[in-house]
């Protein structure tokens, strides 16, 4: 009589609980969500040694699984995961430490690297290129277009499998009105920008879409036959991919594709990370495991199969690279083990001077527990770490400013400069900055007198033309948007701290970018710079409002009375005898009284002072607004 065994296959549960070693891999595998819920149900249907299992009789053992399960799997190893983000945060940020953080590093970096963005205007401004230009560049035409674009993908939307013949043929007309329109705005590029349409990618990507589905429509007109050999359809697929340049339309969707991009380049690296780390590990694999048959139907041999072993470096990296996503890693695991049988097939076991039965090694456990460990845990949250850092923004105020900012600078400029000559007349500078909204602009309900104070801050360079450059604006904005430098009146101290600040964070700039980033005076610069020239104008328009405001009547001096000294009449005359002929003289009639003197009204000059005045008294360190005794207005307290 044999002794009775209650499980089915003879042996002991392959995740259990008999010893610490054995615990700590079952409870290891649990926490990474793979295969708990079974190992559960097995403790649940427990009973004491050498007694049969019966279902659900120890209901309240799930209670250890799942608070386990919520305990390491939802709390402890999303707290490791959350540890590694913030230490490759910190690390980030200690890497560039100095002065400036990584954001406001980035920021000049972009500000300076940056270059004017030509929207390719024709020369003959009265021509009909010019007019076809500004038609498709209009804000009316990209929105045509844009809906264009979305009704063409809702279309491509409602296709669906073993639809009508009818159904089908209304469709591929409306196909072909979209071909014919999209055909149409390409000619009308053509014809405005010539060979400068091919410069911008999303023109050439239009190209190969147009004429992908140019190819459609005469195979599907001319030559029917051939699309019995050929589907078309890939080619109506990829039109739905213009549903891409809407991004270039929506703000934050631009911010988030930028964001995205500027991810990607960090990646590279930690992708080399983990290639080397499949790399060795698929290496060991393969010296390890490469015996052990592929051919077993018995679980959980069956695990190692043709489609899954380790008889070369491919196939090894493939089980890793399943392993790393965590599908059925115990399993994998289990089928790796010392009694895993050879495959007798093999040269190398049946050339081998000992008899091999079995294959397998128990140092299967360190080597998937190590891969699982560093690869998913680590690597791999480390790769998310590093997408999660760029778009730390999302979670941050909304009014920092930041790289994801900075291209809304560039399409700006270049609504006002379409030639890219990478200049801008300073009477132009008070509108571009109320076009561009926070925290890198002010907005357009901002007033003006804001305008004057931020392009004090600014101080850029003013040529001979009366222009700023493109990278002396755009430095000077992200300086300025980051509040660095601006709480010192002096400009000329500004320029000398900026000018350190870029030295010490930015060893290997060159000379001419600090010549056009900073204030100073090129060589063909007059010796002015737009903060005193706008500092003039805003000392100006705060005189003239301080004067015409209500003002305390100023105490007028008393007026002393004159008085003036009665005069003694003179005696009269002694009267002469007349001749006897002669009448005596008629009394002339009395003046009529002169009217009292008007006090004249004193007319009050208005000071003024010259703008050179003005810019002398600013460059000698005195603050704009006590020049002349003005009030003080605070820059953030009216800041946008």
């Amino acid at each position: 009589m044999n002794q009775r065994k209650w499980n089915v296959s003879g042996e002991k549960k392959d995740f259990n609980f008999d010893n610490t070693f054995q615990a700590l891999i079952t409870l290891f595998s649990a926490s990474t969500g793979e295969g708990w819920p079974l190992v559960m149900q097995n403790g649940i249907d427990s009973q004491e040694v050498d007694e049969g299992p019966i279902v659900n009789s120890k209901i309240y053992i799930a209670i250890y699984f799942i608070t386990f399960v919520v305990l390491f799997s939802f709390f402890f190893i999303n707290v490791f995961v959350g540890m590694i983000i913030l230490t490759f945060q910190a690390l980030a940020a200690a890497e560039f430490g100095g002065e400036l953080n990584r954001g406001q590093k980035n920021s000049f970096i972009f500000a300076m690297s940056s270059r004017p963005l030509e929207k390719f205007v024709p020369e003959n401004i009265g021509g009909w290129k010019y007019k076809v230009w500004s038609l498709v560049e209009s804000n009316p035409w990209e929105l045509l277009v844009m809906g264009l674009i979305s009704i063409n993908t809702l279309v491509l939307m409602v296709e669906f499998y073993d639809q009508p013949d009818e159904y089908k043929d209304i469709l591929g007309i409306i196909n072909q009105v979209f071909t014919f329109v999209f055909t149409v705005e390409f000619c009308f590029k053509i014809a405005a920008l010539g060979k400068n349409y091919f410069n911008d990618f999303w023109n050439n990507f239009d190209v190969v879409i147009v004429f992908g589905s140019l190819f459609i429509f005469f195979i599907t007109t001319f030559a029917p036959e051939v699309l019995g050999t050929f589907d078309p359809g890939i080619f109506r697929l990829v039109r739905a991919l213009r549903l891409i340049k809407l991004l270039r339309r929506v703000r934050p969707l631009r911010i988030l594709l930028w964001t995205f991009i500027q991810s990607l380049k960090a990646l590279p690296y930690i992708g080399m990370l983990i290639f080397l780390l499949f790399f060795v590990f698929g290496i060991i694999g393969t010296q390890i495991f490469s015996k052990i048959d592929i051919n077993n139907p018995k679980p959980p041999w069956n695990n190692i199969n043709r489609n899954n072993h380790f008889r070369s470096y491919l196939s090894s990296t493939a089980v890793l690279f399943r392993i790393a996503t965590g599908e059925g890693w115990p399993d994998i695991m289990l089928a790796c083990r010392s009694l895993a049988p050879c495959d007798q097939t093999l040269p190398a076991v049946k050339n081998s001077k000992e008899e091999q039965i079995y294959c397998g090694n128990d140092a299967t456990y360190i080597y998937f527990i190590a891969f699982i460990f560093l690869c998913s845990f680590l690597m791999l949250n480390l790769f998310i770490a590093v997408i999660m850092d760029s778009f730390a923004f999302l979670t941050e105020d909304s009014s920092i400013l930041g790289p994801h900012h900075m291209d809304e600078f560039v399409v700006t400029w270049a609504e006002f400069d379409p030639a890219a000559i990478g200049r801008l007349h300073h009477t132009q500078l008070v509108e571009f900055l109320r076009r561009m909204i926070p925290p890198l602009g002010l907005g357009e309900k901002c007033p003006k007198i804001v305008a004057y104070k931020r392009l004090v801050q600014m101080n850029m360079s003013l040529f001979e033309d009366g222009t700023v450059d493109y990278t002396g604006t755009f430095f000077a904005l992200v300086r300025t948007g980051l509040h660095l430098y601006t709480e010192n009146t002096n400009l000329a101290s500004n320029n000398e701290d900026i000018l350190t600040m870029l030295k010490t964070s930015f060893p290997n700039i060159t000379k001419k970018t600090v010549d056009l980033s900073i204030g100073r005076l090129p060589k063909n610069a007059k010796d002015m710079t737009i903060g005193k020239l706008y500092a003039a104008k805003l000392i100006w328009k705060n005189y003239r409002e301080h004067t015409k405001g209500p003002r305390i009547p100023a105490r007028q001096p008393r007026k002393r009375k004159v008085v003036q000294e009665e005069k003694k009449p003179e005696p009269p005359p002694k009267k002469q005898p007349l001749p006897p002929n002669v009448l005596p003289p008629q009394p002339s009639p009395a003046p009529p009284p002169a009217p009292p003197p008007e006090e004249k009204k004193e007319e009050k000059k208005e000071q003024k002072h010259s703008a050179d005045e003005i810019a002398q008294a600013i460059y000698q360190g005195k603050n704009p607004y006590q020049v002349y005794d003005l009030g003080d207005a605070s820059y953030e307290a009216e800041f946008c």
